[in-house]
């Protein structure tokens, strides 16, 4: 009826340790870090302010690692003004963002209330995955109102 434990637990072997699984050493030096590795750390530590002048003097050395941390926090705080800064800077450096990071500004907008904003950066999408049109009826239909957006649905063939 049960299985018996030892059925469930991995060969025991020579070659079957944890201990053997590769450990990525952290760099010593940290010229060795991406240039906006510290915005993520600046943003969990509520220095969100800071993290946005680091930004600005990084300039177009930011990439997705950075711009993710922003933006998740400006998300997390409901920070407007600070999210369109993320935003306007993703802009004027030409950065294309992946469908995750325009994801995460279109829910920033949503929770904001800005779904104009929202509307501009769906329309002009490339992608469009699950989690984009899920957040977008949420957001939607929230404010009572729906907005009808061009596009055909993911599943359309």
């Amino acid at each position: 009826m049960f299985a018996k434990r030892s059925l469930l637990l991995p060969p025991r072997s020579k070659y079957f340790s944890l201990s053997n699984s590769p450990i990525l050493p952290l760099p010593s030096n940290p010229a060795d870090l991406p240039p906006d590795s510290h915005l993520k750390v600046l943003c969990l530590n509520g220095r969100l302010s800071e993290a946005l002048s680091e930004m600005a003097d990084l300039g177009s050395e930011v990439r997705f690692r950075g711009y993710d941390a922003l933006v998740t926090e400006c998300v997390n705080r409901r920070a407007l003004a600070e999210g369109q800064l993320v935003h306007g800077h993703m802009i004027k450096t030409r950065y294309r963002p992946p469908v995750y990071l325009e994801s995460r500004l279109l829910i920033m907008y949503d929770r904001c209330g800005k779904l104009d904003d929202a509307r501009e950066v769906f329309d002009g999408m490339l992608q469009r995955n699950i989690v984009v049109w899920t957040g977008d009826s949420f957001g939607l239909f929230s404010e009572g109102s729906p907005v009808y957006f061009s596009g055909s649905l993911p599943f359309d063939a």
